[in-house]
């Protein structure tokens, strides 16, 4: 009996792009969600639409192994809103393959106003696909990325303000070891397979 032996990575992606597009809020500093720390992405509500732009970060410059099986996708974004009784929350938060940064996924906009101080939210999982079939050459492309649109509770007074200070991504994968030695930065994890 051949035995097949197979390598399950996870692999931590920073996007080197922010871009906005849409309609809305208008978004300031959209490279300051690209980096943790300095001046945060952000948008104040002194507008009659209580939905912002897109802000989307993109071309992640990542390079999985050769035929690459990607197995599921997960965002963290780092964000905080003022409160004066009008707080952002999650609008809608999706992959796309677009440089217009489109929706190519499901929307995992979670519930619940952004907290008053940093907090990293978690969306999807190392084993979610966000109901896409994203595959290598998805991923790999330097418009896939990770957008975000918010939502202010109200409209009109106090303008109060929210903030976006990192967007980034964790690839999970799998490759067969026969094909390459795995990267230095992921953390790996070994599978077993009999085949015949």
């Amino acid at each position: 009996m051949a035995q097949t032996r197979n390598i399950q990575e996870t692999i931590t992606a920073y996007a080197t792009t922010a871009s906005v597009d849409g309609n809305g809020m208008s978004w300031s500093n959209e490279s300051g969600a690209l980096t943790d720390g300095g001046i945060a992405a952000n948008v104040s509500g002194n507008s009659t639409s209580p939905i912002t732009e897109i802000l989307y970060v993109h071309n992640f410059q990542i390079d999985l192994p050769p035929k690459s099986t990607v197995l599921g996708i997960e965002a963290f974004i780092k964000r905080q809103s003022e409160d004066e009784g009008k707080p952002f929350y999650d609008e809608e938060v999706y992959l796309t393959t677009s440089l217009n940064g489109s929706s190519d996924s499901d929307n995992k906009s979670q519930v619940g106003d952004w907290p008053t101080s940093y907090s990293t939210a978690v969306y999807g999982g190392p084993a979610d696909m966000w109901g896409s079939g994203f595959d290598q050459a998805d991923i790999e492309g330097s418009s896939f990325g990770l957008g975000i649109v918010a939502t202010r509770n109200s409209t009109g007074l106090p303008y109060n303000q929210a903030d976006v200070d990192l967007m980034y991504l964790k690839i999970t994968y799998e490759y067969n070891v026969a094909q390459i030695a795995p990267p230095t930065n992921a953390t790996q994890q070994e599978e077993i397979a009999d085949s015949t």
